[in-house]
């Protein structure tokens, strides 16, 4: 069975490019519950950064309509 993934937006800090990151789930619902960093990956300049407060929010709030709960 294939695992779980969720998709969310991500805009390259070089060119300003939207497109869209891929994260397993359990892995994004672990880093927002520990607190961890979340690294994002723009694949049009080969970038990863770690993911800021307004992008965590906005990945849980992905992760809550895919959960259907308050999310993490």
């Amino acid at each position: 069975m294939p695992e779980s993934t969720i998709r969310f937006p991500v805009v390259c800090p070089k060119c300003g490019r939207e497109q869209l990151g891929e994260l397993p789930m359990d892995e994004v619902a672990c880093a927002l519950y520990k607190g961890s960093d979340i690294s994002l990956v723009a694949t049009c300049h080969d970038v990863i950064w770690t993911a800021t407060e307004p992008e965590v929010q906005q990945i849980n709030e992905y992760l809550v309509v895919l959960m259907g709960d308050s999310g993490v």
